[in-house]
């Protein structure tokens, strides 16, 4: 249970906010009262008037709402930066087995207010911290410049198929150039205002400067996954990190049925993005990943999977050497991670010893399924990150 007398629910929209203020009361729940506001500034303020009138103390209470594309950002901001209220803002899978575990039926944005509120009186759960100002315009920048590329990219196809195609009108082909023209342009300035903002900050600069020792790493992906990350603020463990970009494991075993297990997928999907060529180009030019990837590879037939254990290494890589401020040195995991030899039971009877690192590890749970008695590696799917400081 939370210590918080009062709670705020809040169901967002595009033009409304649903609002409900449970209390606490001897162990009971009551409602106090129900409304709806404009998602406007105007709106936030008679919400802070409406608040102080039915909650007398502003740390008794708790507002909860669920993240709702980006209209929810504007009032998360606003009640942060005008009030002493705890936030919390709830992933959608998150309130979606909320809902589910309570069992109602009834879809309402006055019900959905109504269910948040009762969250933030029964649930433990991490506050919501606003990414730093300095990472903001890096982090959307960094964003816009991805979504960008892929347009290009598909720009590029587009061309290509026309180009080959049979008796394709002059005009098709000179708009299509003309677009792909465009975005390059776009993108370089974005590129250029990125890198412009990063070596303004000697904080910042020092890092990168050490970061993009890394053969494949680049600015742009660096740049990428610290805005991603707000600088690793809230990143205690590696696993956490994996677990935030959705590099992690998940198993589904039940009785005598054998599930497959796969990465989740389920987090931040720019950093995955930005982790491609990077670990594309570290299976061909660095030795040790090099010897890492055929290592798996001779394992298993599909090299994506070989290529996802290298990213998700090469992500550590950079966590690791953001923290301890350190240029990467030839045979570096080697002397840090390092192997060891572990005993991994097998489906037979017999039992291996390997020289497995933990990249290999999740591979080895991605393409061997596993038994109650056999797990390889034990990793939650949820993303642990993305509204708060979880401890892992």
């Amino acid at each position: 249970m939370n210590f918080y007398k009062y709670s705020l629910g809040v169901d967002v929209s595009k033009d409304t906010l649903d609002c409900c203020i449970s209390q606490q009361k001897k162990g009971s729940i009551k409602i106090v009262s129900t409304k709806k506001f404009a998602n406007s500034l105007t709106g936030f303020k008679k919400i802070l008037s409406w608040l102080a009138v039915k909650s007398k103390q502003e740390n008794a209470l708790h507002v909860v709402l669920e993240a709702t594309g980006v209209y929810h950002e504007n009032f998360a901001h606003f009640i942060n930066d005008n009030s002493q209220y705890r936030i919390t803002i709830l992933l959608p899978i998150k309130a979606k087995f909320w809902f589910k575990s309570l069992n109602i039926k009834t879809k309402t944005d006055k019900v959905d207010s109504i269910v948040l509120s009762r969250y933030g009186l029964e649930r433990k759960s991490e506050n919501w911290q606003p990414i730093s100002k300095n990472i903001r315009p890096i982090k959307q920048l960094s964003r816009a410049y991805r979504d960008l590329k892929k347009t290009l990219n598909v720009l590029k196809n587009q061309l290509h198929a026309k180009e080959h195609a049979y008796k394709t009108e002059p005009l098709i082909i000179k708009l299509l150039k003309k677009r792909i023209r465009d975005a390059e342009h776009q993108c370089s300035l974005l590129e250029v205002e990125l890198k412009e903002l990063a070596y303004s900050d000697d904080f910042l600069m020092e890092k990168i400067e050490k970061l993009i020792t890394i053969p494949g790493v680049g600015v742009m992906t660096v740049l990428t996954v610290v805005g991603e990350t707000n600088g690793f603020e809230l990143i205690e463990n590696s696993r956490q990190l994996c677990s935030y970009a959705g590099m992690d494991v998940i198993h589904k075993d039940s009785g005598k049925k054998k599930g497959r297990s796969r990465m989740s997928k389920k987090g931040n999907k720019y950093i995955r993005q930005a982790m491609y060529m990077p670990a594309l180009s570290g299976s061909k030019y660095m030795d040790e990943i090099s010897i890492f990837y055929q290592r798996i590879n001779e394992r298993n037939k599909s090299k994506k999977i070989g290529l996802l254990a290298v990213a998700r290494k090469m992500l550590v890589l950079i966590y690791t050497l953001w923290r301890k401020v350190e240029a990467y040195k030839v045979d570096y995991m080697k002397k840090t991670s390092g192997y060891h030899e572990e005993e991994v039971p097998s489906s037979s009877s017999t039992r291996r010893v390997e020289r497995m690192s933990r990249e290999e590890k999740v591979v080895e749970a991605l393409t061997h399924p596993t038994t109650q008695n056999e797990h390889l590696y034990d990793q939650s799917s949820e993303v642990l990150l993305r509204h708060g400081k979880v401890k892992n």
